[in-house]
């Protein structure tokens, strides 16, 4: 989810991400509730964020993005991809 694509159309929402159509895109993303905001009544990104899962494999370094968020943390790899975690794999 990058500028200037933020405007969305909410699909489903989840315990810690919410699925949503990227209006510009014509996308589905799944978006980290905690970077939704609402205009008159109108859901956007608040910034850009990652809307990609990650795997790791076991003792694989990772360096902390985000780690004020519910349930995963945003990490980035030593491959330069970055992307969220189950806050429970460290």
């Amino acid at each position: 989810m990058t500028y200037p694509n933020y405007d969305l159309e909410i699909i489903q929402q989840e315990t810690y991400f919410t699925l949503c159509e990227n209006t510009n895109l014509g996308i589905q993303q799944w978006i980290k509730n905690e970077y939704l905001k609402w205009e008159n009544e109108m859901p956007l990104s608040k910034t850009d964020v990652s809307t990609t899962f990650l795997s790791v494999k076991q003792g694989e370094k990772v360096w902390r993005v985000d780690n004020e968020c519910d349930g995963y943390m945003l990490v980035k790899k030593e491959n330069g991809e970055v992307g969220w975690l189950p806050e429970d794999c460290f």
